[in-house]
């Protein structure tokens, strides 16, 4: 009987993942089909992705984080920070290891670095989330409005420094390389051993020849002469702070002038993408979340006395649901586009096949292990969240086992030319790749960590 019992609970858990998984795959399956058939093109996908990005998103965003978050949640906003911030680091650690042990393009070093740093913690966690969060054991609606406010500070941090601190870098500098370097040959990880092993042989037969020249009593073998190559030449180095000593020096006012012009083009952009819709709607949702005299505006706070609307409700419950209804439309959109941008991938002679091949292993299998275990770490060792706190554990697991960002495809096709495509077909197998397995993986990930929590 018990065993019986556990095997419908097990059932349930593994069915309340395919369910989830099964409304990302179907919708984006649509997408996909609405692209073949023609009645979805690159120029509706452009205007669908500006609404998504400047009124659905924000308008979920901003309506998730006043529902779910409040002054008794900033330690669990706290954590979610920290883990999102590792677990970008360890996919840049991805990265490292994929360009060191495989032979990543010549012309792709930093974007490979790329893809391991950046998932998709949009539309994949929304929908996973949204949905397994509505049926047991999870609470209904307030643990959903609370899963998709923990899944934002994911978007948010990951945005802010793909687009705000310059993660947008490790794509366009492959596009600056010179043709010098992209002509020197790609070395793997047998390649850097077999140079390793063959210049430490070349290092011994020159120390015995050193050592039998001091040997000998010829006085010329043992004289010493300036060694230069390989560091800084004192003299060099010297010439080089008399040329600056001579220079005409710029007078004080002037160089204020230009570091103030400097500071103000390197701040202004990032104040911009900062202030950006997706990025203020979240930073305007905190800000209401955590001020209770604020937050009363829009929901019932315990704390808080306000004289509701004519409908019992409080004065500006309305714009929230008007915000909820508006922000409904992000997921599916989001989705459909993503079932576009698959359709158009042309992979003839995938590339880099090792690299994608790893890079897959690591995000889609060894990054789910590791966030499991951080969860298990946070919730049973640190006391830093309670173990009952299903919600939060399972949105501390869920970003580790997503793939790569779409953002990179787009990012990489804004700085690619015609005669640049090898980057694009990197980027495009890889995410092929890593989506062909999803489904295999995010349904062990979910189901186990729904086991680990109910």
């Amino acid at each position: 009987m018990w065993a019986l019992t556990s095997m419908v609970a097990l059932g349930g858990i593994i069915w309340s993942a395919v369910r989830a998984l099964l409304k990302f795959v179907l919708t984006a399956a649509i997408g996909w089909l609405l692209a073949r058939k023609g009645l979805l093109d690159s120029q509706g996908t452009r205007t669908l992705s500006q609404c998504v990005i400047n009124v659905f998103i924000p308008a979920l965003m901003f309506s998730k984080v006043v529902e779910g978050v409040d002054q008794d949640k900033l330690v669990q906003v706290g954590i979610l920070a920290l883990t999102s911030v590792l677990y970008m680091l360890m996919g840049l650690l991805f990265g490292l290891i994929v360009r060191l042990c495989t032979r990543v393009p010549r012309c792709w070093q930093n974007g490979v670095l790329a893809t391991g740093a950046f998932s998709n913690w949009g539309d994949l966690p929304l929908v996973l989330i949204g949905t397994i969060a509505a049926v047991p054991p999870f609470d209904g609606t307030s643990d959903q409005a609370l899963g998709l406010a923990y899944v934002s500070i994911f978007i948010f941090l990951q945005s802010t420094v793909v687009f705000v601190f310059g993660g947008t870098w490790l794509v366009s500098s492959d596009f600056d390389r010179s043709q010098a370097d992209l002509d020197k040959p790609v070395r793997g990880l047998v390649d850097r051993v077999r140079d390793f092993t063959s210049s430490k042989d070349e290092t011994s037969v020159r120390v015995g020849e050193s050592l039998g020249r001091v040997r000998s009593n010829s006085m010329s073998s043992v004289q010493l002469e300036p060694v230069v190559s390989g560091v800084i030449n004192p003299a060099d180095q010297f010439s080089s702070l008399q040329r600056a000593d001579v220079l005409p020096s710029r007078p004080p006012l002037s160089s204020d002038r230009s570091l103030s012009l400097r500071l103000r083009a390197a701040i202004r952009p990032a104040v911009e993408r900062l202030i950006a819709p997706p990025s203020a709607a979240i930073i305007v949702g905190f800000v209401v979340a955590i001020v209770p005299q604020i937050k009363a505006l829009f929901v019932s706070v315990p704390s808080q006395h306000l004289p509701n609307g004519p409908d019992g409700k409080p004065p500006l419950d309305f714009l929230l649901d008007i915000a909820n209804f508006i922000g409904g439309a992000s997921v599916p959109t989001s989705l459909l586009i993503l079932g576009y941008s698959l359709s158009r991938l042309s992979l003839r002679h995938p590339p880099a096949i090792t690299s994608a091949a790893l890079m897959c292993l690591l995000k889609m299998f060894v990054g789910p292990v590791v966030a499991v275990a951080w969860m298990q770490f946070v919730a049973l060792h640190t006391g830093w969240i309670a173990e009952s706190d299903r919600i939060l554990r399972l949105s501390l697991v869920l970003p580790a086992a997503c793939p790569t960002a779409t953002t990179m495809l787009y990012l990489t096709q804004v700085f690619s030319t015609d005669e640049r495509e090898l980057e694009l077909q990197c980027v495009s197998f890889f995410l092929v790749l890593q989506y062909a397995v999803i489904g295999l993986t995010m349904t062990i990930t979910v189901s186990y960590t729904l086991h680990l929590i109910a």
